[in-house]
């Protein structure tokens, strides 16, 4: 009851867990979180092929201090399939013109 004041929801009751505790059920995301989600994906995976591997990293410190350049580079000079071949601050300059 008090789960329901508090946060206007009502409480999933699971036998073997506190019964003052309160939890909400997880949603899937919306298809532009499913968007999005892929996008991130596929920046890793590029940043890990096209970046990471070809640079000497002895340590986290030297793989922070490259990856400011690496996205610049990935932003200004890396052409995206789903952007019509085009990098992806040239795409949106050309939405914002």
């Amino acid at each position: 009851m008090a789960c329901r004041r508090r946060i206007g929801h009502q409480r999933h009751h699971d036998p073997g867990h506190d019964a003052g505790s309160c939890r909400k059920q997880v949603r899937r995301p919306p298809l532009a979180g499913a968007a999005v989600e892929r996008h991130i994906r596929e920046l890793r995976q590029n940043l890990q092929t096209d970046y990471a591997r070809v640079n000497p990293l002895p340590d986290a410190v030297t793989a922070l201090g490259k990856i400011a350049g690496w996205f610049e580079d990935y932003n200004e000079n890396h052409p995206h399939s789903g952007l019509r071949m085009r990098f992806p601050r040239e795409f949106i300059r050309a939405q914002t013109q």
